[in-house]
């Protein structure tokens, strides 16, 4: 009889500690998902953000047939505040396609930018070179990037080509930029 009353005591107890916990643990479960819907929501708003910028630049380059001066670029640029709705952006730039034996057209086109003589690097096996030919703001960071063949890279490579066969905007895996030129890397 004293073991049956202690079941009988003891199991409603028990059954009121499982129902807490199992509560408790839905309940963090469910603020989880909640955090994690918010964050994906700031990162999609962030990246649909980006792609506005972009698709606003090419629509720009449109417009001018891709000859565009630097000047314009940076009027273009000034209506785009890239430190408050565009955080993390280290710049915006433009890449000129061009087949790898004309890589002087891209040289000369920074020359006329910039009022320097850039190589276009990296050396390449590749048919076609995408050199960086403008890139604002002006900084070191940002001047050190001109001339960078993006084609060059395997990975940026693979999305150019899909970004030219879906006409959209592609992402590429993680990269380290040209312009970690300093020990404070993104």
């Amino acid at each position: 009889l004293p073991k049956l009353v202690f079941l009988l005591a003891f199991l409603p107890g028990l059954a009121m500690t499982l129902l807490l916990h199992t509560g408790a643990e839905r309940r963090l479960a469910a603020e989880f998902d909640r955090v994690a819907d918010q964050a994906i929501d700031r990162v999609t708003t962030r990246l649909q953000q980006h792609v506005v910028v972009l698709r606003a630049a090419r629509g720009l380059m449109a417009a001018t047939d891709g000859s565009l001066s630097r000047d314009d670029f940076v009027r273009f640029l000034s209506s785009v505040d890239i430190v408050d709705d565009l955080s993390g952006v280290q710049g915006i730039g433009f890449a000129r396609m061009v087949a790898e034996n004309d890589s002087n057209l891209a040289q000369a086109e920074i020359l006329g930018h910039y009022g320097t003589s850039v190589a276009v690097r990296p050396e390449t096996d590749q048919p076609w070179r995408t050199p960086i030919v403008l890139l604002e703001p002006t900084n070191d960071r940002n001047l050190a990037a001109l001339g960078f063949d993006m084609y060059a890279d395997p990975e940026r490579r693979l999305a150019m080509d899909r970004a030219v066969a879906s006409g959209e905007a592609q992402m590429t895996g993680p990269v380290e930029l040209v312009q970690e030129i300093t020990a404070d890397k993104q």
